[in-house]
C-alpha cells in the first residue's frame, strides 16, 4: 500500500473481514487504513475507520484490560480529529466520532487504576490535551 492506492480499498477489505468473523485480519487493515490517512491525506470516513478499530481492539482477548487500554488510547491520540484537527475533513461529526471516544473511555475505565481517557491521551501525545 502506498500513496497512489486509493484510500477506500484498505477500509473496505478490512469491513469485509470483519463482517466474515475475521476480527484480527480486520485489524489489521483498519489499522493500514489509519496509517494512510495520517500519512497521506485525511478520508472522509476517518471518523468510522478509528471507531472500528478501537472496538476491536477493545474486544482483544489476547491482551490485558491495562494493554487495551494502551493500545485503544494510541489508536485515539494519533487518528481521533479531538485530538488531531488536522485529520478533519468533514463539517459532520458522524455518531462513530463520540462512539470511539465512549469506547475509549469504557477501556480505561476498565483497566482500573482510575485514569481518565484524556490524561492517557496526553500522556501518550507528550502534551495537555487542549479543547477537550
Amino acid at each position: 500500500m502506498n500513496e497512489s492506492t486509493p484510500l477506500a480499498i484498505p477500509s473496505s477489505l478490512a469491513t469485509m473481514l470483519e463482517f466474515a468473523g475475521d476480527a484480527k485480519g480486520a485489524l489489521a487493515w483498519y489499522e493500514k487504513a489509519l496509517t494512510g490517512a495520517s500519512l497521506s491525506f485525511a478520508m472522509q470516513s476517518i471518523d468510522q475507520v478509528v471507531y472500528r478499530t478501537v472496538l476491536l481492539t477493545s474486544r482483544r482477548d489476547d491482551l490485558t484490560p491495562a494493554q487495551r487500554r494502551d493500545a485503544v488510547v494510541r489508536v485515539l491520540a494519533n487518528d481521533h480529529v479531538r485530538y488531531n484537527p488536522h485529520l478533519h475533513v468533514s463539517n459532520v461529526a458522524y455518531p462513530a466520532r463520540r462512539m470511539a471516544l465512549e469506547v475509549g473511555e469504557a477501556v480505561c475505565k476498565e483497566a482500573g487504576d482510575g485514569r481518565a481517557l484524556d490524561d492517557e491521551v496526553a500522556k501518550e501525545l507528550g502534551h495537555a490535551v487542549h479543547g477537550a
